[in-house]
């Protein structure tokens, strides 16, 4: 490890400020790479190995802020290394399914208290490939089985966890990683489409969250050899690494009709993941987070831990005003207990001022009735948005820098055109979107009614951009 150590130092370069967000770190592993201005990138994540060091001082050389992906075990000679050869940074991967916690959470803190020049990130690296399925298997009470069928294709995204992300952890955004799902002996032999990478980096983007993009190895020697069908295919995925690099001051804390209170991912991952396919956008919050003036600005409450005696107090408070609470499977001493009750085949419906309380009295035992059900019960006040003609598409919806206006990310999972018509909550008479391949499109003519904004995105192939704005003049 010492000897690892002293071949590392002076051979990196601190090259500049990171940016807050949407980062995308190319991983690569093969000793040659192109220069940073023809790949289109900037950050490059290579495995801490001894093996690598060339390769890491290579990268350097060619304009790439440089980062080391490491284990726990090694995290610390790392860090130490870096902290004196002015390495970009290093990336740790995470030992604990709830971000901040377990032996790296800790571990990370130590670093990064001792080395605050040194960009010290934390990886999930339990990410998924973003695509179209047609079922997945998931984990029921420790016993595996595979998903009950639904009337929308599976869309296979890492909305839940960039949320529950976004929850715990601190100091960074959301990073994670995923392996290409590669089953046809020939995708092994070639790797990933162009549009595969293409979708990766926009759901990235599109959820203000950092993604280790693994580049296959095939791919990484043709691009090193400067084989043409190669940078053909590159090239298109460049369009997409520039469009999400450049955010122009995009805000990163999405909008959202829906607090989703939990503090266990395992056990909420199914729910969260059905009510994205359905575009019910949600935010997540610790249960410690839960008081009447953070649940405002939602519509919906969906608790799945048990609220402590300063959480049901505020959520009484927020169905008093208006607001819609489920609780799932939580059982205690509530102050609405002492209100009529009224039985449903799943539980219990309280009348809570102008607004109500169900309490479900088991699990959520088919995620996507639940989401059914979730949509139903926001409609009826107004969601945020809707999109018809769009399911394999999610929309994410921001604050845009203009004072009242909002920006909406659209990644079509499907990597085919279509066109998505959208209602969102709000009066904006000025749209306009772009996307990565194309640009600006002509504005787009809305129709203004009863508080809400219907219109319609014609092209949708992969990602796109729509800004609205309430004022009537054309953005610049």
């Amino acid at each position: 490890m010492q000897t690892l150590r002293l071949l590392v130092l002076g051979c990196f370069l601190l090259l500049g400020t990171m940016p807050a967000q949407g980062r995308v770190f190319l991983q690569w592993t093969e000793p040659a790479i192109p220069p940073a201005t023809e790949i289109g990138a900037r950050d490059v994540v290579v495995p801490w190995a001894p093996g690598n060091i060339q390769l890491m001082k290579t990268a350097r050389e060619r304009g790439y802020r440089v980062f080391a992906e490491v284990n726990a075990a090694n995290a610390v000679a790392a860090a130490d290394a870096a902290a004196a050869s002015a390495l970009a940074g290093i990336i740790v991967e995470r030992d604990s399914n709830v971000p901040g916690q377990g032996q790296v959470g800790a571990l990370i803190v130590r670093l990064r208290k001792s080395r605050p020049g040194l960009s010290i990130l934390e990886l999930d690296p339990g990410g998924k490939q973003p695509q179209i399925r047609g079922g997945m298997v998931v984990k029921r009470n420790g016993v595996l089985a595979v998903s009950s069928p639904t009337q929308q294709p599976w869309v296979d995204s890492n909305v839940a966890l960039a949320r529950f992300e976004q929850a715990y952890q601190t100091g960074q955004p959301p990073l994670y990683s995923f392996r290409w799902d590669l089953t046809d002996p020939l995708e092994q032999q070639i790797g990933p489409r162009a549009a595969d990478y293409e979708l990766a980096v926009a759901e990235a983007g599109a959820m203000r969250s950092d993604v280790i993009l693994p580049i296959h190895p095939n791919l990484q020697k043709a691009l090193a050899k400067w084989e043409k069908d190669a940078w053909r295919e590159w090239n298109r995925v460049k369009n997409y690494l520039r469009f999400y690099s450049d955010q122009g001051g995009q805000s990163s804390d999405p909008l959202a009709d829906v607090a989703l209170i939990a503090n266990n991912y395992d056990d909420t991952y199914e729910a969260m993941n059905l009510l994205s396919r359905h575009n019910i956008l949600f935010h997540v919050l610790p249960p410690s987070d839960v008081a009447a003036q953070r649940l405002a600005r939602f519509q919906l409450v969906v608790m799945f831990a048990r609220p402590a005696a300063s959480a049901a107090h505020a959520l009484q408070e927020f169905s008093s005003a208006g607001g819609t609470v489920i609780l799932v499977a939580q059982h205690g001493p509530c102050p609405w207990d002492s209100l009529p009750a009224v039985k449903t085949s799943d539980g219990s419906r309280y009348q809570v001022g102008r607004g109500v309380i169900l309490e479900l009295s088991g699990p959520v035992g088919d995620p996507d009735a639940f989401a059914v059900q979730v949509r139903d019960l926001l409609h009826r006040q107004g969601s945020l948005i809707y999109l018809w003609n769009a399911v394999t598409t999610l929309g994410f919806v921001y604050k845009a820098p203009q004072a009242g206006g909002l920006t909406l990310d659209l990644v079509n999972y499907a990597q085919e055109p279509l066109q998505v018509q959208v209602r969102i909550k709000g009066s904006f008479p000025n749209i306009r979107y772009e996307t990565p391949a194309h640009g600006f499109y002509p504005a787009v003519t809305p129709d203004l009614e009863n508080g809400f904004t219907q219109f319609v995105v014609p092209h949708l192939e992969i990602g796109a951009r729509v800004y609205l704005d309430f004022q009537s003049e054309q953005p610049q």
